[in-house]
């Protein structure tokens, strides 16, 4: 049943495809310009010849009036236009208007009898104020406003949120639109912007100098839309002449200073900022002397932007004084001013009371130093002010720095073979390099080691997109688009070190082989660790698209219809969280064991220093094993169809329906796990020795759920699909809507609405987020002799009550293995799926809007837009853990020992 459904898709596309190519103003952004020819009486004109010229380009288009006196211009450019009819025993009829983003301007010429040599010319431009031919509800910001509108920056998402009501930033990611998350698409020229991982979008964006015009639909947009909201980014075309432009901006700390500052250093200066932008232009026709004048028919245009930013802030913190680096911990007084005193671990007697003798003076001698500790301290900043304690306020100041470098560069080429036939061609790649020093990391200001290791943050990706577009008259009343984009995007959050392995460079354990440094945490000092900045993730992916979008009109109908091939591959690396390791000093290892604690083996008040444990290499170790990466291929398939009835000159109804199928995520490597709720079984794609294969499991991890009672079964016994989710084929959504001029005249004005229902695709980030946790992927690996479970008598402080047998750096590479799992216990295991029958999500949308023409250039828009999302994606907590007092008060038996009951 599958194979014949895909394969009448397959047959309708190709249908589209020879049916041949013509202009329609789908996705690229392109416009449409038509009306009726009708004379004094309100008799409409057969047989009219209606020519239009783009006056930047003189490219020259030709139409006839069909039987209703009806004339169209598919997916033409934006920008100026003279039109022109003529009509036997007719004056000729001239008009000028300008065509803007996805806009459907409407011009209804008024034919007089007379000779054809008489010209009747419009001397106002006829361009429509309002919107009289659909129920759209969108925004359009031309060149000028582009460059007149206040800014800070150049970024055009910026504008975005500025100029569009209901459209609002979310985290970097595809604007929200009417509160609708992930459910809006971002296209440049037709190419999409954005994938299904994060969808976020490119950082950086298409050059502000790139853009021409674009529009934002925010309710009830045709069936040509995949999305609730639409934002169209249309890149400037080459016109005739020659034209340039060079720009910089910049604003630096060095002038145009503010008189209240609140971050000022010691000497009273602001901190240092430099912010450039700068770039140009350049755009004309093809013009290659004696050899090809592409004036009228080939047009190129190319943009280059540039950002830099060398931003600094003061940063604080405690870090370790020299005499600490040296051993010398005789001025360890704590906040209350009193003196830790630090006890030798070496000296620990075989049994109890487990005695110590002190370090003398808090005087560790230098053959103690840990090999860790030598290095971190040979590339830590001394302290700024030497004679600060650490232990009670920061003793580094210094400057935390934010550098950023940013390109992106455009490319667009535009050919009129002839009337029939136009193509044009853009690329676009754009850079993003961010490096962060001691600012911002985690919230903190801890200072970057100089090998650049630790404390850094590094994130830096490049994107790529590229468009080809085909337009084609087939007959006067045939018309349509074929479209083809490709877009890659690559970025990685990660440390300075990028994927380098620091672990083992220094001689710690990392039995998952992983990159980015590990975290080295309770070192002693209360406003400083040695952290890798985030947890390393990767984001690769790969967008194919092939739109098909027609256009026939019938009389008073105009039919759009065609439909959309997608295929996306996403390379996903998680979070990786801890698994390259985790050191944590506060082992106890100077301090002295207090016989009267009894069973809770602590420690005597003030004795002991994490900061001389660090000294010393005495560490409790750890590693948490992760799921790598997802190997996504997810694809979209959509056919439309809509019908753009003019009932009459006052009223126009819009009838639509798209058909959407967003394929549920699909591991190329068969590595999905999922969960089976009647049989509580964990349900495997495939074996979990192939998972191992693979490096999602530990087998020592697996082994354990394994010995809790934790089943698998396959996809088949569990009754779900190879892929664990079973596909939405049926999938429609109508779009309903209609315009009706409710006044005619130079004020006229309109009253336009309707609904629409929106099904799209959620981020698969939502899902493989959590699901990297899950059984049998997710545990620990650890070693931490102060646990009672890993203590060798059994009883906790094991490290108070012994000599250090592990020194970090020198004898720590096999701290932990991979046999090591620990923690896997009744409650303690963690499954995140998704639901076998989960609905597509939706929104539906529907919107009343009164528009009227008030003066010259100036209209009243009056707007009420309505939305309801459905089926969104949400988590639901089937078998909370409650605690053994809520379970007894409520059934007055014991907690079950059963991991799911």
């Amino acid at each position: 049943m599958n194979r014949k459904f895909w394969g009448l898709v397959l047959c309708l596309f190709l249908g589209l495809f020879l049916a041949g190519a013509a202009r329609g103003s789908a996705q690229t952004g392109a416009g449409n310009i038509q009306g009726t020819v009708s004379d004094a009486s309100g008799a409409v004109v057969p047989g009219a010849t209606v020519t239009l010229v783009q006056t930047q380009t003189g490219l020259k288009y030709n139409a006839t009036t069909n039987g209703a006196g009806f004339y169209v211009f598919p997916s033409v450019l934006l920008g100026p236009y003279k039109v022109t009819v003529e009509s036997p025993g007719m004056e000729t009829y001239n008009a000028e208007l300008t065509l803007q983003a996805g806009q459907t301007a409407e011009v209804d010429p008024v034919m007089k009898v007379g000779a054809a040599a008489t010209q009747v010319t419009v001397t106002a431009d006829v361009t429509p104020l309002v919107n009289t031919t659909d129920g759209t509800v969108a925004t359009v910001v031309e060149r000028a406003r582009i460059e007149q509108l206040p800014l800070n920056g150049r970024r055009v998402d910026s504008l975005i949120y500025t100029t569009t009501p209901g459209v609002t930033t979310f985290s970097n990611k595809v604007p929200t639109v009417n509160g609708v998350i992930y459910g809006s698409a971002m296209t440049q020229d037709g190419a999409l912007l954005e994938n299904r991982d994060w969808q976020r979008l490119p950082d950086p964006p298409a050059g502000l100098n790139t853009i021409q015009e674009f529009k934002e639909e925010t309710s009830n947009a045709n069936a040509k839309a995949e999305r609730p909201g639409t934002i169209t980014l249309i890149t400037t075309h080459g016109t005739n002449q020659l034209h340039g432009s060079v720009f910089d901006t910049n604003r630096d700390s060095a002038y145009g200073v503010a008189r209240a500052r609140q971050d000022l250093f010691t000497n009273g200066k602001a901190p240092h900022l430099v912010r450039n932008e700068f770039g140009g232009s350049l755009g004309g026709p093809v013009d290659i002397p004696k050899l090809y004048d592409g004036r009228n028919k080939t047009f190129f245009f190319f943009s280059y932007e540039g950002y830099r930013r060398r931003q600094a802030s003061t940063a604080v913190a405690t870090v370790p004084t020299l005499a600490m680096q040296n051993g010398d911990f005789s001025g360890l007084v704590n906040s209350e001013g009193q003196q830790l005193i630090l006890y030798n671990p070496y000296s620990t007697s075989s049994s109890s009371p487990w005695t110590r003798d002190t370090f003398l003076n808090n005087q560790i001698p230098a053959s103690l130093e840990s090999p860790l500790a030598k290095y971190l301290y040979s590339v830590t900043p001394m302290p700024t002010f030497p004679d600060v304690n650490p232990l009670v306020d920061n003793n580094w100041y210094g400057l935390g720095t934010d550098n950023q470098n940013q390109n992106t560069s455009t490319l667009r080429l535009d050919h009129q073979f002839s009337q029939k036939d136009q193509v044009f061609f853009r690329y676009t790649h754009g850079t993003n390099v961010d490096l962060v020093y001691n600012n911002g990391i985690n919230g903190s200001t801890w200072p970057s080691t100089t090998d650049g290791f630790f404390n850094v943050y590094a994130p830096k990706g490049h994107t790529d997109d590229g468009v080809v577009s085909w337009t084609h008259t087939y007959s006067p009343t045939f018309f349509g688009e074929t479209l083809f984009t490709y877009s890659r995007d690559f970025h990685i959050e990660g440390p300075g070190s990028g994927t380098e392995n620091i672990a083992t460079k220094l001689g710690l354990p990392n039995p998952l082989n992983a990159a980015q440094p590990p975290p080295i945490v309770d070192i002693g000092l209360p406003n400083f660790n040695y952290e890798c900045g985030c947890f390393l993730n990767i984001a690769r992916a790969k967008v194919w698209d092939w739109h098909e979008n027609l256009t026939k009109t019938i009389g008073r109908h105009t039919l759009q219809f065609g439909g959309t091939l997608q295929y996306e591959h996403d390379y996903t690396l998680p979070d990786q969280q801890y698994t390259s390791g985790y050191e944590d000093f506060g082992t106890l290892a100077t301090s002295l064991y207090d016989a009267s604690s009894g069973t809770a083996y602590a420690p005597v008040p003030n004795t002991g220093s994490e900061a001389a444990n660090f000294y010393l290499g005495v560490a409790s170790y750890l590693a948490y094993a992760n799921r790598q990466a997802y190997l996504n291929y997810v694809s979209e398939k959509a056919l439309y169809f809509q019908d753009n009835f003019r009932v009459n000159p006052r009223l126009t109804l819009n009838l639509g329906v798209r058909w959407e199928y967003n394929s549920p995520a699909n591991l190329s490597d068969k590595s999905l796990t999922g969960f089976d709720y009647n049989t509580h079984a964990v349900v495997l794609q495939t074996s979990i020795d192939n998972l191992v294969r693979l490096g999602d499991v530990v087998p020592q991890i697996a082994a354990d759920y394994a010995a809790l009672g934790v089943k698998y079964e396959t996809p088949a016994q569990a009754g779900v699909p190879a892929n664990l989710v079973h596909p939405n084929h049926h999938d429609f959504g109508p779009r309903l809507g209609f315009a009706y001029r409710l006044t005619e005249g130079q004020h006229y004005s309109v009253l336009r609405g309707g609904y629409g229902r929106y099904y799209y695709p959620d981020s698969l980030r939502l899902w493989n987020g959590d699901n990297q946790f899950s059984v049998p992927v997710s545990g620990t690996l650890q070693n931490d002799p102060n646990q009672g479970f890993q203590s060798p008598d059994g009883n906790p402080n094991y490290l108070l009550r012994s000599a250090p047998a592990i020194i970090a750096g020198q004898n720590s590479q096999n701290a932990i293995s991979l046999d090591q799992a620990t923690g896997i216990s009744p409650g303690s295991g963690y499954v995140a799926w998704l639901d076998p029958h989960s609905p597509s999500s939706h929104a539906d949308m529907w919107n009343l809007t009164y528009e009227k023409a008030i003066a010259a250039n100036t209209a009243l828009s009056l707007k009420y837009v309505g939305t309801h999302g459905a089926n969104m994606p949400q988590y639901y907590s089937i078998n909370d853990v409650p605690s053994d007092f809520a379970w007894f008060a409520n059934t007055g038996q014991a907690l079950p020992a059963n991991s799911f009951d």
